[in-house]
């Protein structure tokens, strides 16, 4: 899978773990429910039908508040 991409993407991008992304993105705001989720199981992301395996989406999203 991730061959796949790296081989047939014109601008590849970077692969990072969750934790990676956390904390590169939100550092130590508290998330919003649902927290760090792949797209398909963002509550606002409409994926109807979606029945694949969630990583395969490639992006996670999230919501910090800033307290």
């Amino acid at each position: 899978m991730r061959a796949d991409y790296e081989e047939q993407a014109t601008n590849p991008g970077v692969f990072r773990s969750r934790a990676e992304v956390a904390a590169f993105f939100f550092g130590d705001w508290p998330l919003v429910d649902p927290g760090l989720v792949w797209t398909p199981q963002w509550p606002t992301v409409s994926a109807p039908g979606y029945s694949g395996d969630l990583a395969r989406a490639f992006i996670l999203a999230g919501v910090a508040s800033k307290a």
